[in-house]
């Protein structure tokens, strides 16, 4: 059964993947069509790269947010005398 506390750690992961420019720059190194060339020249394009910034700040936000929302779960679990582990 998936609580709360797992279902926000398995965002915050996911997130974390998501946003990895790893991946990314990995599958760009695979492409090799006529298509890749224009492609990459529209991921160059200011509005495009400016997109992908305001994307990445968001899911970076959401990612402190569902943080911020465990951090404040444990630590009323704890002043409430409740015992919860950390991991």
């Amino acid at each position: 059964m998936l609580t709360m506390e797992k279902l926000l750690w398995l965002t915050v992961l996911y997130l974390a993947m998501a946003s990895s420019p790893v991946a990314w720059q990995s599958e760009k190194k695979f492409i090799s069509t006529p298509y890749s060339t224009s492609f990459l020249i529209y991921e160059q394009l200011p509005e495009v790269q400016k997109k992908r910034e305001e994307e990445k700040r968001r899911s970076e936000y959401k990612s402190y947010r569902l943080r911020a929302q465990l951090y404040k779960k444990k630590v009323t679990n704890q002043l409430l005398g409740r015992k919860v582990p950390w991991n």
